[in-house]
C-alpha cells in the first residue's frame, strides 16, 4: 500500500510594515539576527521601514543584525 505524500506549499514571508505576503517575484529587505538567525521581512516598498527599523536595532545592538536587499534581476544578486 502506497502511502500519501503530502506536500505543502510553502508559506511566504510576510512584510513587518504592511503585514502582506511578499511573493518570490518580488524586491525585499531581510533584516536577520547574526546570533539566533531570526529574519524579519520588508516588501521594497516598504523599504522606509527596514531602513529605520534597522537604525534603530543597530544602534541598540551594533554587529548583532545584517541588512540585505534581495533583488529580482539576475545581474544585481
Amino acid at each position: 500500500m502506497r502511502t500519501r505524500v503530502r506536500r505543502r506549499k510553502k508559506q511566504l514571508p510576510r512584510c513587518v510594515a504592511c503585514e502582506k505576503p511578499i511573493p518570490r517575484s518580488e524586491p525585499d529587505w531581510v533584516l536577520q539576527r547574526l546570533d539566533t538567525g531570526e529574519r524579519v521581512f520588508y516588501h521594497e516598498r516598504c523599504q522606509a521601514g527596514a531602513v529605520a527599523g534597522a537604525m534603530a536595532v543597530g544602534m541598540l545592538e551594533p554587529g548583532v543584525w545584517v541588512l540585505t536587499h534581495r533583488s529580482i534581476e539576475a545581474g544585481a544578486n
